[in-house]
Formats: structure tokens, sequence, C-alpha cells
């Protein structure tokens, strides 16, 4: 029944549940061709260029995973007080994940402040705290150029939803109501006991 009156509203609103999916949804198949295309270049040992702070668009996972492994083996253990690949690289290869964190927190500040103070977003909003933390855990598993397309493509979302809410005229749905809603009032059933 909840499902049905819900479906019912969103209709009523001439809201498209799935519509706030479709840019995340066609990035998936970009990160898993460029995790591939990198990872397989990167294992044949193509992808040595630096760029930036960075010394290998590689990364350092696939440095450790020919030496001892996969994950986050490169940072650990420390051999006399020093990181596996030392620490001008580790801290370098660190920047990338450090500024992901930031990022994607800072996008979901703005995300949230947009949304306003529903009751109902609570669960959601303390997983989503949680979010940035893990993103940046993936971040030190795969190769730098993945993590920097995943920082640039934050940046770009976050820059185009700051730009369309605020100058572009987007307004929020839930914010904004219809006025077909305001009029349409759902009948009031007695309780069953």
């Amino acid at each position: 029944r909840i499902q049905l009156e819900t479906a019912r509203l969103y209709k009523l609103a001439g809201i498209n549940p799935l519509a706030g999916c479709l840019p995340t949804l066609a990035t998936i198949p970009v990160w898993i061709g460029l995790y591939r295309v990198l990872s397989n270049v990167a294992d044949e040992g193509l992808l040595t260029e630096g760029f930036f702070w960075i010394p290998s668009l590689a990364g350092p996972t696939t440095i450790a995973a020919r030496q001892s492994g996969s994950g986050i083996t490169w940072l650990f253990p420390f051999a006399d007080g020093h990181p596996p690949l030392g620490w001008s690289d580790t801290l370098a290869y660190l920047v990338l994940p450090v500024l992901l964190v930031l990022s994607q927190y800072i996008s979901v500040q703005i995300m949230q402040s947009s949304q306003g103070n529903d009751p109902n977003l609570k669960g959601s909003q303390a997983i989503t705290k949680f979010l940035p933390l893990m993103i940046g855990y993936f971040a030190l598993s795969v190769p730098s150029g993945l993590s920097l397309y995943w920082f640039t493509n934050n940046i770009l979302s976050t820059a185009q939803q700051v730009w369309l809410q605020k100058l572009g005229g987007a307004k929020n749905p839930v914010k904004f109501r219809s006025p077909s809603l305001k009029q349409a009032r759902p009948e009031r059933r007695p309780r069953r006991r």
C-alpha cells in the first residue's frame, strides 16, 4: 500500500524517481572500462609516466601487486621506519586519495544542504558521512589514473550541481511543492482494530 501511494505521489508531482540515477549509471561503464584498461596497461609496464606530483599513473598498487600481493601493501609494513616505497613516493601517492576524500566530503555536504532537513533522510545521511572514507580506501587500491578520473569527475559533477542550483535556476522539488500536490489530499479511512 505504501508503494502504491508513493507511486501515486510521484505521478501527481510529475517526478520520475529514477531520474537522478541516470548520470551515475552512465559513469559506471566508463569507470569499469578505465579500471580494466589502466590495470592491464599498468601490469604490462606501459604506464610509467608521472602526472604532476604523481610518480606514475599506474600507481603504487601495481608496484605492490608485482612485489608482494595487492591492496594497500604499498603502505605497510614499515621497514626501518619507512614505507616500502619510501616517504617521498608514498606521500605523493597519498595526496590524490586525500584530495578525493575531501572533495567527496564537500560534495556530500553540498548535496545534503540542498535537500533540507527531511527527517526521512536521517538514515541515508548517516551512510553518506562514511562514504568519502570508503571511497578514499578504494582509491588506495586502484591505479592512480583511475583515482585521478574519480577526483576530476567528482569536482566537475559538484561544480555542475552548484551551478544548476545557484545560477542555472534548478529548483529542488522537495522544497517547492506542486500546486496539484496541495490540492490532492488522501482520503481518511478509519483504522482497523
